[in-house]
């Protein structure tokens, strides 16, 4: 997941936030070139790593 926001292991919640925002913008499926399936994914690597015991667990 964090491939996926383009963010490293030790991000801390703000930096993975303003990932999420950017790489949300960019896949939005209302978006021209957005992709839904890769929204998606974003959306769900959000929700595990700004969760810290989902990211715990992913950990």
């Amino acid at each position: 997941y964090y491939g996926v926001l383009g963010v490293g292991p030790d991000a801390d919640r703000a930096a993975i936030r303003r990932a999420y925002k950017r790489t949300s913008l960019k896949t939005h499926p209302d978006k021209a070139g957005g992709h839904k399936a890769l929204f998606v994914e974003v959306t769900r690597a959000y929700a595990v790593l700004s969760d810290k015991q989902l990211r715990r667990d992913y950990d």
